[in-house]
């Protein structure tokens, strides 16, 4: 399970990693050395984004412009067909 402000990383039906944070799947964006930038699943009209680096979190942009994935966050962690 997570926990709804926690970080967890799981994958998608491609095997893409996605970050799961406070609701949202974010996907990645692009690496620059040991950063890792994140971008929203939603982004053609949401540009919430986060970047990771040394197990860190850092937030660029926190608003969204649509409800929270849940239904998709519960399909990735496998507790619904």
């Amino acid at each position: 399970m997570f926990s709804t402000g926690g970080v967890r990383i799981v994958y998608s039906n491609k095997g893409k990693p996605q970050l799961i944070h406070n609701g949202y799947l974010f996907i990645v964006d692009k690496n620059i050395g040991e950063k890792v930038h994140w971008r929203c699943i939603d982004s053609r009209n949401c540009r919430a984004r986060i970047h990771t680096s040394d197990n860190m979190v850092s937030i660029r942009c926190s608003e969204h412009t649509h409800e929270p994935h849940a239904k998709k966050i519960w399909e990735r962690i496998g507790l619904i067909e």
